[in-house]
């Protein structure tokens, strides 16, 4: 969509998909935003009260790269192995822990 952010993001929260949603709808179209493209895309389970992944199912770390403090485009990396966060998080990337669970 465009104009918007040159980046994706995924959530299985409910309250950040509002949180977007309603600060997209307080931006002008014609400004860049972000925009909702679809609700259910892909198959993933909230992690439990304890921020792990039931049996059966690998957690998805999300990084954040901080781009709205920085006047840049907003990015995020999905991760199953959260070793490959660690270069980004040297490099000053938000570490956002287990974001969702999903099958192997």
């Amino acid at each position: 969509m465009s104009p918007g952010p040159n980046s994706h993001f995924f959530t299985i929260s409910k309250e950040e998909c509002a949180f977007l949603v309603k600060r997209s709808e307080e931006v002008s179209p014609d400004k860049p935003r972000w925009n909702l493209e679809y609700y259910s895309v892909f198959t993933a389970f909230e992690p439990g009260a304890d921020g792990t992944c039931r049996e059966g199912l690998v957690p998805v770390y999300r990084a954040y790269n901080n781009g709205f403090s920085k006047g840049i485009d907003s990015n995020h990396r999905f991760v199953t192995d959260r070793a490959l966060l660690q270069p980004l998080i040297a490099e000053g990337w938000v570490d956002e822990g287990i974001k969702m669970c999903t099958p192997p």
